[in-house]
């Protein structure tokens, strides 16, 4: 008779929106002179935080008028004043996909919604079996009745959280996935050694869970300490308006995050390309990290 020992781990969601992670009397509100802190022990470090000049993947043409309306943003009913900026931040991930793919190849859009970057990918790539990850049930079903009208064949559906999934593939993407929800994806597709395209969300979400830990790298864990560290994480979630006096501030922190989570995929051999989307005013969180396993970067497409 089998016997099975489950771990041990705290019962809280993974999830932004569950209302049972709100509660008001435990707020912690950082201060200024916390962010500032950090900053200093960030700056002590001395490694370069720069951006590429442009995001991997950019060459690459995406013919919008040769795409069908169900694999287009408004073919997932999304309201008239969203259209453009979605259909920006979905060529934005698309597009290095497009470039890496190999006919064949398995890649999970994790946290998938209803599709509309798994759809995007799957039509574009018809050699390529695609993945929509999503533990919605609601949000799965709209993606379904959008793949049954463009009668795609290479899409695969799975219910379930992210960090369930045990399958092989060889690309994964994210786009805004909440706050260690884009970690946890990295850190899936690091497992599997297979390439990550991810654009990044709710920074002011990151915390501790029985999957990772932050810092993310060894370099930052050295230097600074998960106080110090959520206290920049909190500060890149106040990416306002232009003229906000946090904004120049907001995207620092978001800079340092993910200059981190860089460092972390490069401690198992990735090449990583980090850079904004482009343009970058196609939403507030416009970052996009591509890694790539050392093993593949040899491909000629790279």
């Amino acid at each position: 008779m089998l016997e099975y020992t489950f771990p041990a781990v705290v019962n809280e969601s993974l999830y932004k929106s569950d209302p049972k992670r709100y509660k008001p009397r435990n707020c912690v509100y950082t201060k200024q002179e916390d962010i500032e802190h950090s900053l200093e022990l960030v700056e002590d470090i001395n490694i370069s935080m720069e951006l590429d000049a442009e995001p991997f993947g950019t060459e690459i043409n995406l013919d919008w008028s040769d795409v069908p309306f169900d694999a287009t943003p408004e073919g997932g009913s999304l309201p008239p004043a969203r259209l453009q900026r979605k259909q920006e931040q979905l060529q934005n991930l698309c597009k290095p996909v497009l470039k890496l793919a190999k006919a064949g190849d398995v890649i999970v859009d994790f946290c998938s919604g209803s599709g509309h970057l798994g759809i995007l990918i799957a039509y574009l790539l018809p050699g390529c079996t695609i993945i929509l990850l999503e533990n919605k049930e609601e949000s799965l079903n709209r993606a379904k009745k959008r793949v049954q009208r463009l009668k795609l064949s290479n899409i695969k559906f799975c219910q379930c959280n992210l960090d369930y999934f045990k399958g092989d593939f060889d690309i994964g993407t994210s786009l805004h996935a909440c706050g260690l929800a884009t970690d946890l994806v990295i850190q899936c597709c690091i497992r599997k050694n297979a390439i990550f395209v991810s654009c990044p969300c709710c920074y002011g979400s990151l915390q501790d869970c029985h999957q990772l830990t932050y810092p993310r790298s060894d370099i930052f864990k050295k230097r600074i300490s998960n106080k110090e560290y959520s206290f920049l994480s909190h500060a890149a979630d106040q990416t306002h308006e232009e003229l906000n006096i946090k904004t120049k501030q907001g995207y620092r922190c978001m800079t340092i995050v993910d200059t981190d989570r860089k460092l972390f995929a490069e401690q198992f051999g990735y090449k990583v390309y980090f850079a904004k989307l482009v343009p970058e005013t196609c939403t507030l969180k416009n970052h996009l990290l591509v890694g790539i396993p050392k093993d593949k970067s040899a491909n000629d497409n790279v």
